[in-house]
């Protein structure tokens, strides 16, 4: 199988999952990104992004002008987001206090990520 396809079918998996999940129970969502915005658990987290995110980076860095650029996004967002939590905990943790108070903003990333999920399992399937 080819690892576009297959990334985009667990990432697809994952964001539709995780998506329908948090429209489902906005108040979880809220909670969720208050306790992920506590310093010490940024830190951690950074970790584990940037050793999901770079062997993903090494794997799948491709820039062809097709659905496969949207998995490369993906892969290069999470070894941002292992970077940002480890170089800079506290930002990250200013960030996600502002976010959790902005219900809009999470009804929209949470619409967004759930579509892009739709979108590669459309394409991936």
């Amino acid at each position: 199988m080819d690892i576009s396809i297959f990334l985009a079918q667990v990432f697809g998996l994952y964001f539709v999952i995780t998506g329908i999940a948090m429209i489902v129970r906005p108040r979880a969502v809220e909670t969720l990104i208050a306790t992920l915005a506590k310093r010490d658990f940024i830190f951690v987290t950074g970790f584990v992004a940037l050793f999901i995110g770079v062997p993903l980076v090494l794997m799948h860095n491709i820039w062809d002008g097709t659905w496969r650029v949207v998995v490369t996004v993906i892969v290069w967002a999470a070894l941002l987001k292992g970077v940002m939590r480890l170089f800079m905990p506290d930002m990250t943790a200013e960030w996600g206090k502002r976010l959790a108070g902005n219900r809009n903003m999470i009804r929209l990333l949470v619409w967004a990520i759930t579509l892009v999920g739709f979108y590669l399992l459309y394409v991936s399937f």
